[in-house]
């Protein structure tokens, strides 16, 4: 929310296929998605309960091994 407005931000990054593990490129988004955040509850840095993807910071998604190595900086354009 923003200004008592609801507002989106996307994100956009061309991700290839193989370029970074032997799998699709839907394989691996899917699959950096799901480590990232299995990895954010590991150091417990999520809330108890139930977690709303919205609730988890691009920031902090982009501090574990998988979110980084495909949506950070240093990951393959």
């Amino acid at each position: 929310m923003l200004d008592g407005k609801l507002k989106q931000h996307s994100y956009l990054k061309r991700v290839k296929a193989e370029e970074l593990f032997p799998a699709t490129a839907i394989q691996t988004t899917t699959a950096a998605g799901m480590a990232a955040v299995i990895e954010l509850w590991c150091r417990g840095e999520l809330k108890p309960g139930f977690v709303r993807q919205e609730d988890i910071s691009f920031e902090s998604f982009l501090t574990t091994r998988w979110g980084g190595a495909v949506y950070g900086e240093g990951a393959v354009p």
